[in-house]
């Protein structure tokens, strides 16, 4: 990731373009600008990528909310907040309701208040990008050629990835661990006491290597993760 934050301003008033530049030169933002929807959208497609975008709502031609709507279609992660005054909320709130933008911020505006603004969002982009990266993680946990299964505190099998729905059954979901593969429980008990254990088990008829490792948040323990890799 680009630890650096780009955000976009688009307003088709020069003067204010610069007032907005000055205002967020200290934030350690990567400042783009554009005067217009249109040169906004070439701004996105040759300068990728853009983290934030502020766009004025009354623009000639093409307005803030339709430039925001293209963008929130072609550039789903970017954060949209549009800059607007009182007359306009109507249409900036439908905007904000159907998802194209994160917040208004009218004007006139008050310099304090707007850099909060654009500096939550700047959070709001780095929670949403973990967020993407720990989905891509688990999709590629998912995926995986080898048995997974997570147990919670109690035994009961509360998540499993593809293959060991394959293996053994979906009904196995939910139900406890002494019920469903008693053969596991020394392993995973030995995990509960020490925080890891492999062996070789005889599961269901077939030879796997178990490696089980116990989860611990804030110094509780909340389950374990038993992997199971098919030796047959």
């Amino acid at each position: 990731m680009n630890s650096k934050i780009r955000v976009l301003f688009v307003d088709d008033e020069p003067p204010i373009l610069n007032t907005l530049k000055r205002l967020f030169m200290d934030c350690g933002f990567d400042i783009l600008t554009a005067e217009s929807g249109e040169e906004g959208l070439e701004k996105l497609e040759k300068d990728p990528p853009v983290h934030i975008i502020v766009s004025d709502y009354r623009m000639p031609g093409m307005n803030g909310v339709e430039f925001l709507k293209i963008v929130s279609t072609r550039w789903p992660e970017t954060i949209r907040l549009v800059l607007s005054g009182y007359a306009d909320t109507a249409n900036v709130v439908a905007a904000i309701n159907d998802g194209q933008i994160f917040k208004f911020i009218p004007k006139p505006w008050n310099d304090e208040d707007f850099k909060n603004i654009v500096i939550d969002a700047a959070e709001k982009y780095h929670v949403q990008e973990h967020n993407m990266v720990t989905l891509s993680a688990w999709k590629l946990i998912e995926s995986l050629p080898i048995i997974m299964l997570r147990f919670d505190i109690k035994g009961n099998i509360v998540w499993m990835n593809v293959k060991a729905a394959e293996v053994f059954g979906e009904e196995t979901h939910r139900k406890n661990i002494s019920e469903v593969l008693p053969e596991t429980e020394t392993v995973v008990s030995s995990a509960y006491e020490s925080g890891e254990a492999t062996k070789i088990l005889l599961v269901r008829g077939r030879r796997y290597q178990a490696d089980a490792a116990l989860l611990v948040k804030d110094g509780n323990k909340e389950g374990c993760v038993l992997v199971l890799d098919d030796r047959d």
